[in-house]
């Protein structure tokens, strides 16, 4: 069983990989733990979905609905624009717009209160 500080480990070191599916298999035998277990772990930042970081003169990333809603699942429950940003790998300017978002939704839904 992985404890919290595994956990944090793993993210920061799948974030930090340069490639992503080897470093899936490097971090199944570095914590002794099962492809399932280290997906589970990782969340949203595994899911294939994700778009690869766009070069200037190319399309604008998109992201799945998803992807958008573990963000903005995240912004609700407290986190801050910063660290959901770094976790998911996602400039911090995007995720602050979704965070705009989030709370424009809520002022809207208590407004109908």
């Amino acid at each position: 069983m992985l404890g919290e500080r595994d956990k944090a480990d793993i993210r920061t070191l799948y974030r930090d990989a340069a490639d992503k599916s080897r470093q899936v298999r490097i971090l199944m035998e570095l914590f002794l733990a099962s492809r399932e277990e280290i997906l589970d772990v990782l969340g949203p930042m595994a899911e294939p979905g994700r778009p690869k970081p766009s070069k200037k003169g190319l399309p604008k990333r998109s992201y799945t609905p998803e992807f958008k809603d573990e963000a903005k699942r995240r912004l609700r429950a407290g986190e801050g624009v910063h660290q959901v940003a770094e976790d998911m790998g996602v400039n911090v300017r995007t995720v602050a717009t979704w965070a705009y978002y989030v709370r424009r939704e809520e002022r809207e839904r208590n407004a109908k209160l």
